[in-house]
């Protein structure tokens, strides 16, 4: 980072672009430039207020002329004169809700810090990253407010967030706690969002920016079904290879708010954090608020090049533990087989199967535990049932390594029964009022996670779970939203806070159980994809990407998911037709296509495959044990959108481009239509690609500019799944 004009700007440089920041008449912390990378700092900028203008105030005596209603800011003061969405609301001890931040200090460091007691992305030694932290103090108060910006140049990513410390002597209520605001000086966008429903996530939208606030959130306590914390900005040119795209992902795991204003003076604003609907915050003296890490990433390679920064950065600065950079395993869950109605025998003979196919995890889902023979019972009763499991878990998981097969574990932490010991034992230990009729949701109520207690409980009910087995891996669930934010733990003052300590009460569950059990993939599930976010990433390296499982809906929901999450993350599994959840049926070949592109997996009842359909699985599976390292760590390329027709697809490339697959996909076939070329991507120019299964070679820029023919598909539902290697070279051996 650099300082320049007497330490009156400050200049943030990534591998690609620069933002630069000016600290106004010694008090006003000024937004100057975010945009493609500049070899220094000039004085041509310029103040943007109005000198007249009858619809402005002029707060500041000293300048008389200055305005807040246009300048670009990094932080405004609420009350004077700014009328665009704020980073702050709040109200001091005395009533008021005007606060004067003016700029006090600045300081940089290096790497990248912490944020106390929340998840985000992390610097490793050989990074070239630095954090600038400004403070800005309102005298009144003793409020500071702590901006901190972090940068990864290698990442071309820039990190914000806030801390607001008490250092007066008084409490302060915050009332709203973005973690950024940026101020840019036009107005010609469109924006990305990603909304969807319970099996129909992260469904990509992109729409032109109006004038007014155009508002994303999520008020459900978890990310949810409905709406990722993400946010793009697109310049209206933009395409998948080309132009600017500006992408916002918030790390946190709970009710968040992204607005966008466009304002009547041709510039936006982008504010983003927690919610503010039901939210408050007692400051007392001495304490601090900190909050979520916002990552932001500049592109000037249309939507992929941002794709694949997000894609590089979550999988290797996000997420952690031994399982980060490990392949991930092939495995079976028997929920679709068998659902709550199983004996050990059951899961035995699926077990036998799985082995002869080339499985290597067998994950057993709801219903191992007593009282579970529906989901409207059992939930927080975490003892294994041995009418159903003779022998129990353990016994259990060593039958499973005799067939050469590790054993996962579905759990949900964070849910209760009624009607169960831990119920009746502890009925203040649920979110909601006793005294009114609990709010359900799938027949079950929600612990209060923001209680210490509630903590403590589940870290050491699920340490004693995961060591009574050989297990492996873990599928946390969490199938409900919460509706009643009220804690028996907090006092009526501190209600407010209930909804962000019960998010910062669950990282620390997830925290500690992480740490305990390293060697244990734990993977993500909320309802299926509804709390799928950087937040839970940061302690689980895989998460389940929808309940829906049909081929032709898990085309939009993973190429939606595609737009952020890296291919590590996402759970895939071919399963049953007619599908389970919307009816269809499709050819197992078109399933397997579609599962491939991800951490595949079944949901197959595998005893009731046919000879051909286990052989044509099985033939699958060692096809993708020999290429996953590369799906699940390659670059990806989206060359064609299910949306824009029917038909849709991808690549992904090794690091070092000597191996690429490219993935195409037909829904429906239809008559007189020429076989396709399709335009591949990510390819060195230079190299020379052999084609495995006609053994076809061409050059890389011939593949990507002239193209490469897709052999004549046979009807609906078609499949295509072709494998490159780089010829004259070790790459083939390799795989």
């Amino acid at each position: 980072m650099k300082e320049h004009l007497q330490g009156s700007c400050i200049s943030i440089d990534a591998k690609s672009w620069s933002y630069q920041i000016e600290i106004l008449h010694e008090r006003y912390l000024v937004h100057r430039y975010f945009g493609k990378k500049l070899s220094g700092i000039s004085e041509l900028h310029q103040e943007r207020s109005f000198k007249k203008n009858y619809g402005t105030i002029h707060p500041d005596r000293t300048f008389n002329e200055f305005s807040f209603e246009t300048e670009l800011f990094e932080l405004t003061s609420p009350g004077k004169g700014d009328y665009r969405v704020p980073l702050f609301n709040g109200r001091s001890s005395k009533g008021s809700s005007v606060f004067s931040f003016v700029y006090d200090s600045h300081e940089i460091m290096e790497g990248i810090l912490d944020v106390p007691g929340l998840p985000g992305v992390y610097a490793e030694e050989g990074d070239s990253a630095s954090t600038l932290k400004i403070t800005c103090r309102d005298e009144d108060s003793g409020l500071n407010v702590h901006l901190y910006y972090g940068v990864i140049p290698e990442f071309d990513t820039l990190l914000r967030w806030c801390c607001f410390e008490n250092r007066g002597t008084d409490p302060v209520s915050i009332e709203r706690a973005m973690s950024f605001l940026l101020d840019i000086p036009e107005d010609n966008f469109d924006v990305l969002t990603l909304h969807g429903a319970y099996a129909r996530e992260r469904t990509a939208q992109r729409n032109r920016l109006n004038g007014g606030i155009s508002s994303f959130s999520s008020l459900r306590g978890i990310s949810s079904h409905h709406m990722q914390p993400f946010l793009g900005m697109l310049s209206p040119e933009t395409g998948e290879n080309s132009g600017s795209a500006l992408g916002v992902l918030l790390v946190y795991s709970g009710n968040f708010l992204f607005e966008v204003e466009k304002t009547a003076y041709g510039t936006v604003r982008i504010t983003s954090g927690m919610h503010d609907q039901g939210f408050s915050w007692l400051l007392e003296p001495g304490e601090s608020l900190f909050t979520p890490q916002a990552v932001l990433i500049q592109s000037y390679e249309g939507l992929g090049g941002m794709t694949r920064t997000f894609h590089r950065l979550i999988r290797t600065r996000l997420c952690r533990g031994e399982h980060r950079d490990a392949q991930r395993p092939v495995l079976i869950n028997n929920w679709e087989a068998t659902y709550f109605d199983f004996t050990r025998n059951d899961l035995l003979k699926l077990a036998d199967e799985a082995h002869n196919v080339g499985i290597e995890l067998f994950v057993l889902d709801d219903g191992w535990f007593t009282n579970r023979s529906d989901d409207t019972t059992g939930l927080g009763d975490w003892q294994e049932d041995r009418k159903k499991l003779s022998g129990g878990l353990q016994e259990l998981s060593q039958d499973l390594l005799k067939r050469k097969l590790k054993m996962g574990l579905w759990v949900e932490p964070e849910m209760v029964s009624p009607g169960t010991r831990l119920m009746q034992d502890h009925p203040d230990w649920v979110l909601g009022y006793p005294e009114k009729e609990l709010t359900m949701g799938r027949t079950q109520l929600v612990l209060d996670l923001a209680h210490p207690d509630v903590q403590q409980h589940l870290i050491d009910t699920f340490t004693r779970v995961f060591s009574s087995a050989d297990i492996s891996y873990v599928k946390w669930d969490m199938n409900r939203c919460i509706g009643e934010w009220r804690s028996a733990y907090l006092p009526p003052e501190r209600q407010g806070e209930v909804s962000h300590r019960y998010v910062l009460g669950l990282y620390r569950v997830m925290k500690e159980l992480t740490e305990r059990f390293p060697h244990i993939l734990f993977e993500g599930c909320a309802g299926g994809g509804g709390r799928y976010d950087a937040g839970i990433l940061a302690f689980m390296p895989q998460y389940w990407t929808s309940d829906n499982t049909d081929g032709v809906s898990r085309l939009f929901i993973q190429h939606g998911t595609s737009m952020i999450y890296p291919l590590s993350t996402m759970g895939a599994h071919v399963s049953e037709v007619p599908n389970h959840q919307v009816g269809r049926s499709t050819s197992l070949d078109f399933r397997l296509g579609v599962s491939m592109a991800g951490n595949f997996g079944c949901e197959l009842d595998l005893r009731k495959l046919t000879q051909s359909e286990k052989q044509a699985l099985s033939k699958r599976i060692t096809w993708y044990k020999r290429w996953r390292l590369v799906i699940q760590f390659g670059d990806m390329y989206r060359l064609k959108s299910p949306a824009d027709g029917e038909d849709s697809s991808l690549m992904i490339v090794s690091p070092d481009k000597h191996l690429a697959l490219l993935f195409w996909y037909r829904r429906l076939h239809d008559a007189s239509l020429l076989p396709p070329v399709i335009h591949l991507s990510g390819l060195d120019p230079s190299f020379r690609y052999r084609e495995e299964r006609t053994g076809a070679s061409a050059l890389g820029d011939e593949l990507m500019h002239r193209g490469f023919p897709i052999e004549e598909p046979e009807g609906d539902f078609s499949v295509r799944i072709h494998q490159f290697v780089r010829e004259e070279s070790s790459a083939s051996r390799q795989l």
